[in-house]
């Protein structure tokens, strides 16, 4: 029942109609004060802010499936194969966009056929491109020499960023070669692999700022 005010001349209410309606009022009070504090206690925990951006961002997952991602797996600690299986795994269950398919295997690179026809064709050189720029993170110094070395990296997000680093580079080079088929495939592909990017940059996160010892994780 809501009491709407107005209604009556003043003093209309009993004295008993008064006291329910400012126990009412401080039922409310209380009421509103501690769902306040709730809430200003839940935006003060980065864990459950992280958890809820991880959700929010990717409805496909559960927080009990969110769990056992964290539990499971270090980001950081996978190599290439492993890394692939787990984008394998949240494409199934709908978390990230599938990759485009073809004789029933996903893609993992769209080449144009008319660049690759005039390749055998010898019209163009594949030989003669040049590399005009490189991932930031394949350049490292060799203690020995002093000078840099090109050597593209092998695990967690660096690989995940330099993997589609390439992805993206090619479908801007290749672009005037793709049929509408293509340019479609290269999009949907470059779409799949950014999305595991962000879900696996927002895992690693949470994993190191929650610790180990809070996951329950053994050593």
């Amino acid at each position: 029942m809501m009491i709407q005010p107005g209604f009556g001349p003043a003093g209309a209410f009993s004295s008993t109609q008064q006291q329910t309606k400012a126990g009412a009022s401080d039922f409310h009070s209380r009421f509103m004060a501690r769902a306040a504090a709730s809430q200003q206690s839940s935006a003060g925990d980065p864990l459950e802010s992280k958890k809820s951006e991880i959700l929010s961002k990717f409805p496909g997952l559960t927080e009990e499936k969110l769990e056992d991602l964290i539990k499971q797996y270090d980001i950081e600690r996978m190599d290439e194969e492993a890394l692939y299986e787990l984008a394998q795994q949240m494409m199934a269950e709908g978390v990230v966009p599938n990759r485009p398919q073809e004789n029933g295997l996903n893609m993992i690179a769209v080449y144009p056929k008319a660049l690759y026809d005039a390749f055998l064709n010898g019209e163009t050189f594949m030989n003669k491109g040049v590399v005009r720029e490189g991932f930031h993170s394949c350049f490292t110094v060799n203690p020995a020499s002093g000078s840099l070395d090109y050597q593209y990296p092998k695990y967690g997000l660096k690989n995940l960023e330099y993997n589609l680093w390439m992805t993206q580079n090619s479908g801007q080079s290749f672009n005037a070669y793709y049929t509408e088929e293509e340019r479609s495939m290269q999009l949907q592909l470059t779409e799949s692999k950014t999305s595991f990017w962000e879900l696996a940059k927002l895992l690693s996160a949470y994993r190191q700022q929650a610790g180990r010892g809070a996951l329950g994780i053994r050593s």
